[in-house]
């Protein structure tokens, strides 16, 4: 008989169709396919799923505690430590945030997590934030919602910062910028030039120029110049990293 999506059998299968376990999914709708694994976090992707991994976010209010897709996502609170007015997400390994944490938070503690963007809060209250120690770059327009915010610490990261008359004065890391300097959002990524390259496949740095013979360097190459030589039975007719090698004629040898 055949099967339904969301499961995965292999040939000479016997038995009840096997789905897909938890944190896979059924990616093609094709139970002759295995099924594929979901590395993304912040998502909980339940036995027998179908389709993009993406498609199974945490719900609202709900926090990807282990970066697991395989384990249900919990409440901020049965995760975080929540008091009166402050919220304490602190070493938890997080590398994403719930959509909302709770209206009543004052004082949100994230630091010493793996978190690498801050989005929009929506905390009308907060008055206290510490992102300490995580791996901030990108940062959300009106990450901060709050008129009565006093204090941002965020030592410890690429981007950081700080409150002024309540409202965030931010300096970005290399390769983002902001109009304001109320938040940080990625430039714009223009390819390097015909003849250089980016050595260390970081659009934060600039391209580097290479020199010496024998090499054709397309724009928006990367990596190593003299890994980039003219092609067999080709030359660098005018040692010019940013012009193409010519072919040779019959007769020669390059």
């Amino acid at each position: 008989i055949a099967c339904n999506p969301g499961t995965y059998t292999g040939p000479g299968h016997q038995g009840a169709c096997t789905p897909c376990a938890a944190g896979t999914s059924d990616f093609d709708r094709d139970p002759s396919t295995p099924c594929v694994i979901c590395d993304t976090a912040g998502l909980y992707v339940p036995s027998g799923s179908t389709g993009n991994c993406v498609a199974y976010p945490c719900p609202s209010g709900t926090l990807d505690h282990d970066n697991d897709p395989a384990t249900p996502c919990q409440a901020v609170c049965d995760v975080c430590v929540c008091s009166q007015l402050s919220v304490d997400c602190s070493n938890l390994g997080l590398t994403t945030l719930p959509d909302r944490f709770p209206a009543f938070t004052r004082s949100l503690n994230l630091d010493n997590n793996l978190l690498t963007s801050l989005p929009a809060l929506g905390l009308t209250q907060l008055q206290t934030l510490s992102v300490q120690n995580n791996r901030i770059r990108a940062i959300a327009p009106n990450f901060v919602a709050s008129t009565a915010l006093e204090t941002i610490r965020m030592n410890g990261n690429p981007s950081s910062c700080v409150a002024v008359n309540s409202l965030p004065r931010c300096s970005c890391f290399p390769g983002f910028s902001s109009s304001d300097l109320t938040f940080c959002s990625a430039l714009p990524v223009s390819n390097c030039p015909p003849g250089y390259v980016d050595h260390d496949s970081d659009p934060a740095t600039p391209c580097v120029a290479c020199i010496g013979n024998g090499t054709f360097i397309p724009a928006g190459s990367f990596g190593a110049c003299d890994s980039l030589l003219c092609a067999a039975g080709t030359t660098d007719n005018d040692g010019r990293p940013s012009t193409a090698c010519i072919p040779c004629g019959p007769g020669t040898h390059a």
